[in-house]
């Protein structure tokens, strides 16, 4: 048992070091045939970590978030979702569950981030986690890229105040005074002036 540990590991660490070199397609080759070859074994705990381990280096292969091109993002997703399915207690789950999100943001695919962001909110949101401020973020992003200004200054307001202590509090700040004037800006641009008027004394009120 220990020497089967070993070439266990010996063989996942192979995988990973074609990943970090840059050559994913031999990377994503032994890591898929660690996962065949080295099914899940009952009180053979050692084994079934590696093989989440293994799961999650295989979704970096696509270069999840942050993918390079739609094909990548797909089979990037549908391995994050797989990850996520087979090892949903491993320690990057959460990573993981994030990252869907973050790769369609990435990819400028604004209707599934934010359905992915808003999923990752409600199942999470009770939850202490770094990703969730940052997913509560994307997604006013993604609306303001929607010019959905009034989602976006929702979005964010929620943010300021379950998150007052978070880095980027100021910047959310800034954020939703900046979707304020848009607004302002479009009733204007679409000779709405009664609108426009109306938005910016609020604004200069602030």
């Amino acid at each position: 048992f220990p020497q089967s540990a070993q070439r266990d590991e010996a063989t996942y660490l192979l995988g990973v070091s074609y990943l970090r070199a840059g050559d994913d397609r031999r990377a994503r080759r032994v890591l898929r045939d660690f996962l065949k070859d080295r099914p899940a074994e009952e009180g053979n705990a050692e084994r079934n970590r590696l093989r989440g381990d293994v799961s999650f280096a295989l979704c970096q292969t696509y270069h999840v978030p942050q993918p390079r091109d739609d094909k990548e993002l797909e089979l990037g997703v549908k391995a994050l979702r797989d990850f996520l399915a087979a090892f949903p207690d491993h320690p990057q789950a959460v990573q993981a569950d994030f990252w869907i999100g973050q790769s369609y943001f990435n990819r400028h695919r604004l209707e599934d981030a934010v359905r992915e962001f808003k999923r990752f909110i409600e199942a999470r949101g009770d939850q202490n986690i770094p990703e969730l401020p940052q997913a509560m973020n994307l997604l006013g992003t993604c609306y303001l890229r929607q010019k959905l200004y009034r989602e976006a200054i929702a979005t964010w307001e929620q943010f300021l105040r379950t998150h007052v202590t978070h880095s980027s509090w100021n910047e959310v700040q800034r954020q939703v005074i900046d979707a304020e004037y848009l607004i302002g800006t479009e009733a204007y641009a679409a000779r709405r002036y009664d609108e426009a008027r109306e938005v910016w004394t609020v604004f200069q009120e602030r």
